[in-house]
């Protein structure tokens, strides 16, 4: 089961990259959303290896997944392996330099069921994929916003 956005803002792509590659940041929003983050290793958290242990709900269900960070590509992509019960996938994030004060990201998810538990979980949500990839795009471009308007705010000080 696959999920994309693609969002342009007004951040110059090296600058969108840093802010992308502020984890901690990304920790706190994901507690603040009722997830449970844990980072499992002693890296500074811009290393290829980085890795977080997450508990998340899907469909109700309380699941653990590990995430890694598989690929840092500066200033144009971020890849994270995700694995977890029965379950692996990965997130891409892409970024493209349009002008220098814009840029386009494309961020791209992926569910891989590989146990008959974790294909029925995946086949329930491909009956709401439709509702799944709107929240997503959602999001992203919530979370954008926010990441443009933090910039905007560190231009005018």
């Amino acid at each position: 089961m696959k999920f994309s956005a693609q969002e342009e803002v007004a951040v110059p792509a090296g600058d969108l990259f840093e802010m992308l590659c502020d984890f901690e940041s990304l920790e706190a929003a994901a507690h603040r959303r009722g997830v449970d983050v844990v980072r499992t290793d002693a890296t500074d958290g811009r290393l290829t290896g980085t890795a977080w242990q997450a508990d998340v709900r899907i469909q109700g269900k309380p699941l653990r997944v590990d995430i890694v960070l598989l690929n840092l590509q500066r200033p144009e992509q971020i890849e994270l392996g995700m694995t977890g019960p029965g379950l692996e996938g990965g997130v891409t994030v892409a970024l493209t330099g349009l002008e220098p004060q814009c840029t386009r990201l494309t961020v791209s998810a992926e569910l891989r069921p590989h146990t008959l538990t974790a294909r029925l979980l995946v086949k329930s949500l491909k009956f709401t994929h439709t509702t799944l990839d709107r929240k997503f795009e959602a999001r992203v471009a919530e979370y954008l916003q926010r990441l443009e308007s933090r910039y905007a705010a560190s231009r005018d000080d």
